[in-house]
């Protein structure tokens, strides 16, 4: 990747802050940042947020070090608050978990089935939030934060421990599945369940839940291949809520303006690993699952008919939920406006090796961070 401002890769990024950690330790003018997920987990979402805190430092000459806390510090559900009171500087936070403090943003972030290009829908959903959703913006502002930008990833696949491969296999079975993914399964004939991540396990484990909707990645990452033996062949939606790169509004705001012009540079990369990452790890597994001890379902014509209509209808749903839960009567038109971006970012996609970290984080920084004015955020 050649980004404009500093002509620093992926792989430069990691070289050049390895040197300057060893370089300046503890020196006076540095500022080590806390940066924190829920998960410590071996995966492109957590390898990402490392590129991130790697490619900031170098950005900043040092100015900045960084410490990941992967999964160590705090958990997802309380991400949002630790942000906000400082706890740490950065963290990934899902505002899934806090739905009352961004009904707007899940909004958004609920358009699953808009595209199932999960490079084209990182730009999307950035996109609308960081240009085009003020209302996003200002609930993130409530909780003394900023966000900068959303990290699509999936699909998510319907993992079990029964072979379900018609419609008949879904009826009194239990599934986890959060939004469009819970409608997902209930609309196929089984019960949807909402369980916190961290009881997922021992749910399959005794029996209590039939089966999980997740990236295929947890078969490994999490154990899941432990207590689940099937997966369906079947891309339900991405998931697009993952504010990997979310802010302490304190900290921003005492940054200059070339931070944090490198502060979103490092998002443009970030951005990119997590989803090219992901991707390939979840591809790699869904081509061969038995690397997470599990089989491959192939839907019969009846499933994959009633799949077909899923999509065309989700995205209707997640309007109509918006304006009657929420009371949120322009849905419908601020949807519209999310799908009319995915014909935007597949064209800046066009002729673009989407397999390419630098080549993707190269787009994602000249179509949309490359154009952000720091201090309007």
């Amino acid at each position: 990747m050649t980004i404009s401002r500093t002509s620093v890769s992926l792989a430069g990024a990691c070289t050049i802050a390895a040197s300057l950690t060893i370089a300046l330790p503890g020196a006076a003018a540095a500022e080590e940042l806390r940066v924190a997920t829920g998960t410590a987990s071996q995966n492109g979402l957590n390898s990402g947020v490392v590129a991130f805190a790697e490619a900031f430092e170098a950005l900043t000459d040092g100015k900045y070090t960084t410490e990941v806390y992967p999964g160590t510090l705090l958990k997802f559900a309380e991400m949002t608050n630790g942000v906000r009171d400082g706890i740490v500087d950065i963290a990934y936070t899902i505002p899934a978990y806090s739905r009352a403090e961004f009904p707007y943003t899940n909004m958004v972030t609920d358009v699953v089935t808009a595209s199932p290009d999960v490079v084209v829908m990182t730009g999307v959903i950035s996109d609308y939030v960081l240009n085009e959703c003020e209302p996003c913006r200002d609930e993130f502002r409530a909780q003394n934060q900023l966000n900068l930008g959303f990290s699509a990833v999936g699909p998510y696949y319907l993992m079990s421990q029964e072979k379900i491969a018609s419609m008949d296999d879904f009826a009194g079975k239990t599934m986890r599945g959060v939004g469009a993914f819970g409608r997902y399964v209930e609309a196929m004939g089984a019960k949807a369940v909402v369980i916190p991540s961290g009881d997922i396990y021992e749910s399959l484990n005794q029996g209590t839940l039939d089966g999980n909707t997740q990236g295929l990645d947890t078969l490994k990452s999490l154990s899941y291949g432990d207590v689940v033996d099937y997966v369906l062949n079947v891309p339900i939606g991405l998931y697009l809520g993952s504010s990997v790169f979310t802010v302490n509004r304190d900290l921003w705001d005492g940054m200059t303006e070339e931070d944090k012009a490198a502060m979103l540079e490092a998002a443009a990369l970030g951005h990119a690993h997590v989803t090219v990452t992901y991707y390939g790890e979840n591809q790699a597994y869904l081509q061969d699952p038995a690397l997470g001890g599990a089989e491959t379902v192939e839907p019969d014509a009846a499933l994959q008919e009633a799949t077909e209509e899923f999509y065309k209808t989700e995205i209707e749903t997640v309007a109509r939920l918006a304006v009657e839960k929420y009371g949120q009567e322009d849905a419908p038109d601020r949807i519209d406006a999310i799908v009319a971006l995915v014909d935007k970012w597949e064209a800046a996609f066009e002729g673009v090796d989407t397999t390419d970290v630098d080549a993707v984080a190269q787009v994602y920084y000249d179509q949309l961070f490359g154009k952000l004015d720091p201090n309007a955020l």
